[in-house]
């Protein structure tokens, strides 16, 4: 069975609470079960649930179903990269709740990409419904990404 522990990634000013919760650079990651409790801060504020499992892999599910603002595309990608800046080598972002996604989104998710790549790591992409799909399919980024069906196949992904 897996190990599976769920934290919560908020930009650090977006908060005034500290408790025991870690700062790193300009991250809050508050570990939602234990470290800060559930009443810590409202999860529809926070733009990534993440739950790493097996200690190694990062699976990252987005919580809003539109990733259109500009300054929610950049708050984004800063929690991914901090992940990978703090030895994030696998990386499945989970688009089970998005249906509208921008084109400075994408721009986005080739730079996590590129990222991931330049430390020997790895990103999968999944549960992205199909008229996000159909964008990756037009801009050819179906070919530059490992999309799945779901979390699961994504996490197997890593072991092929």
């Amino acid at each position: 069975m897996p190990v599976v522990k769920n934290i919560i990634l908020q930009p650090a000013a977006a908060s005034n609470k500290t408790n025991d919760c870690k700062t790193e650079g300009n991250m809050l990651i508050m570990e939602k079960v234990n470290l800060c409790g559930d009443d810590f801060m409202d999860e529809n504020q926070s733009l990534l649930e993440v739950k790493v499992i097996d200690g190694d892999v990062y699976l990252s599910k987005f919580l809003s179903d539109k990733i259109l603002d500009e300054i929610q595309i950049n708050s984004i990608g800063k929690q991914v990269i901090s992940l990978i800046d703090n030895n994030a080598r696998k990386v499945v972002l989970d688009f089970g709740n998005v249906d509208y996604l921008s084109s400075s989104a994408l721009g986005m998710l080739i730079t996590i990409k590129k990222r991931l790549d330049s430390v020997g790591g790895e990103l999968k992409l999944c549960n992205i419904n199909k008229q996000i799909f159909q964008v990756f399919e037009l801009t050819k980024l179906d070919k530059l990404f490992s999309i799945y069906d779901t979390s699961s196949q994504a996490l197997a992904g890593f072991n092929e």
